[in-house]
Parts: C-alpha cells; structure tokens; sequence
C-alpha cells in the first residue's frame, strides 16, 4: 500500500505536484477566457458540469500540493481564482459572459473535493491502518 504521508513529504513530489497544480490553474482559466469562437468542443455539454469538474479537480490537486495549508484557506483561493475568470469573461471583447452562477458551481466543486479534508482536520485527522481513532475529551 502506498504510504500517502511519506509521499506527501517527500520535496520532489511536493515541487512536482505544485507545479502540476498551478499548469492545472493556468489551463482552466486559459480555456475560461479563450474567446468563444476558439474555445474547444464542450467535454459535458453542459457548462455547469465543466465549471464543477475542473473546481474538483483542481481543488484535489490543491490538497496534495499544499498538505499544510487549511481546506478553508484553499477553498478561498481557488474561489477567488473562479471570481477572477467571470470577472475576465465579463469583458465584451471575449465575446463571454460573467456569471455569478459559474462562480457559485466552481465553489461547489471546491467544496464537493475538500469537504471531506476539511471534516477529517476538524474531527482529528484521518486515522492510519492499525491505529486506533483519535479521542475526544
């Protein structure tokens, strides 16, 4: 079995990680704000579907990236990455459109992915194999 703690401390795969965190960023604003006529064939058919999707992802990216850093934290960067694009999408020239829902479904696949982390880091943290759980007093 993997042992994903020693993998996450390990500097390489941190840098490595953090560098596919952040080419992952720049590619979903990249195609965001691409002006409509040359962005790529839609992967879901729906646009919410690809907003929620590619929050998703790039928030589990986050997470393994950042070890350290609080969900919350995060959360709150990658919504102001959504925000950023549907401001950016909100300038005629794109032939875009800003909308507050986009940014309300890119929050919701941030909160969808680190949900999770962020209930195990207030409940205690994970417990490893042949470890008992953590108590409380």
């Amino acid at each position: 079995m993997i042992d994903l703690e020693r993998l996450r401390s390990n500097p390489m795969v941190l840098r490595g990680a953090r560098a596919v965190f952040f080419l992952a960023c720049a590619v979903v604003a990249g195609a965001a704000v691409i002006p409509r006529e040359d962005n790529p064939p839609d992967p879901f058919g729906w646009d919410k579907a690809n907003h929620f999707v590619a929050f998703y992802g790039v928030a589990l990216l986050g997470a393994f990236a950042f070890p350290r850093l609080s969900a919350v934290v995060l959360a709150a960067w990658l919504a102001g990455l959504g925000a950023a694009i549907e401001v950016v999408q909100a300038i005629p020239a794109l032939h875009r459109d800003g909308d507050i829902v986009d940014l309300l479904t890119d929050v919701a696949g941030v909160a969808a992915a680190l949900s999770p982390m962020a209930a195990a880091a207030w409940r205690g943290g994970f417990t490893r194999p042949g470890r008992s759980p953590p108590t409380r007093p």
